[in-house]
């Protein structure tokens, strides 16, 4: 059986948080934030809360966003080395409170389907991997990269294979909800050598979509299998929000506790009841 863990965004970072998610049964957490929050972050608070109520700080989301703002695979200089040193410094401020695993997405999007635009687009991907993994290798961490849905780097499991092949060090995020092109329980065994994290949600196969599972097409039964049939050991670790989304239908908005309630069923071989 996994332990429970949840993706906390920049409003899910206040004691009372802390102390629903302990009280609820979720035992890890990753810190996840809107890029543009990331200077306001208050590193000791977190650890503090953490330590106080025993929700471990499993990994951190490395900052993410539109072409213009954060891109490792950009081919404007300008927006590259911008990239790389709020990445680097998040990285080193990260690791100064003990978080070990920083997952990444290899691009922002849209990306070219141009073969020769994309071509230098997975080379620049690969070039900044190489000095992050070695920037986190220093600090006492790794990254992992995240497989990505659409037209991202990284949405197939030979463009991840490629991007993570670039430096040993560098492991795989596995996002439930973002194959969009392959089988996503076979995809499982293809990274499974590298796998170190998970993000997990459901989805319809069409788009990505950060659904609690069961609200969407994935054979939960089968996935959980598939990990612990892989050697996967680490936190199961959900990528939902507790509001409601538009294009989901739920008599009331998530608690805490309905994550635990998911995930025990998961973990017991019931298909897990939604709201």
């Amino acid at each position: 059986m996994l332990r429970t863990g949840l993706s906390l965004n920049e409003n899910m970072l206040s004691r009372k948080d802390f102390e629903e998610m302990a009280r609820a049964g979720i035992t890890h957490c990753e810190i996840s934030i809107c890029f543009l929050e990331y200077p306001n972050v208050d590193y000791k608070m977190i650890k503090s809360l953490s330590s106080e109520y025993g929700v471990d700080i499993w990994s951190y989301h490395l900052p993410y966003s539109s072409p213009i703002y954060v891109d490792i695979a950009s081919l404007d200089k300008e927006v590259l080395n911008r990239s790389l040193d709020l990445l680097s410094d998040v990285i080193e401020k990260g690791t100064d409170i003990g978080i070990d695993k920083f997952v990444i997405h290899p691009s922002s999007e849209p990306k070219a389907s141009d073969t020769k635009k994309r071509e230098e687009e997975l080379k620049r991907s690969a070039e900044s991997l190489a000095i992050l993994a070695e920037k986190a290798y220093r600090c006492g961490a790794v990254i992992a990269v995240e497989n990505l849905p659409r037209s991202c780097l990284a949405h197939t499991f030979d463009e991840l294979l490629r991007l993570v092949s670039v430096d040993e060090r560098i492991r795989v995020c596995f996002d439930t909800n973002h194959v969009l092109y392959e089988d996503p329980i076979a995809f499982i065994d293809k990274i499974a050598d590298k796998l170190i994290t998970v993000h997990v949600s459901d989805y319809d196969f069409e788009d990505e979509r950060h659904w609690l599972p069961g609200e969407g097409k994935v054979d939960w039964i089968k996935l959980y299998q598939k990990l612990i049939d892989c050697g996967y050991r680490g936190v199961w670790l959900y990528e939902v929000r507790l509001p409601c989304p538009g294009d989901v239908a739920r008599k009331r908005d998530l608690t805490y506790r309905d994550f635990t309630i998911n995930s025990e069923s998961i973990f017991s071989g019931k298909i897990p009841v939604v709201l």
